[in-house]
């Protein structure tokens, strides 16, 4: 019982951390394998259309990532997908 609520707690705790360092993990397999003059091409979340990078920006690093979330969606950006991570720290 203490097992689990102690999983739990520390699952909240970190799991904005791992979204940041997965979506940073992301960032720098994309843009080292893009080579192309006009950059890395990702979807515009409106209109799904590629949208084309011209320029490289810097890596903002796992806090500036974490803001970013908090401030394009707030808490829940946080915590998209948790429920999953729930379920799989309940099975080990």
């Amino acid at each position: 019982m203490f097992g689990a609520l102690a999983k739990a707690v520390a699952t909240l705790v970190t799991y904005p951390l791992q979204v940041a360092q997965t979506i940073l993990r992301k960032h720098n397999s994309s843009s080292s394998s893009s080579n192309s003059p006009q950059g890395s091409s990702e979807l515009d979340s409106k209109s799904n259309a590629p949208r084309r990078h011209h320029h490289h920006h810097p890596v903002l690093g796992t806090f500036g990532v974490l803001m970013k979330l908090f401030r394009s969606g707030g808490i829940p950006a946080m915590y998209t997908g948790v429920q999953m991570k729930f379920v799989q720290t309940v099975l080990t």
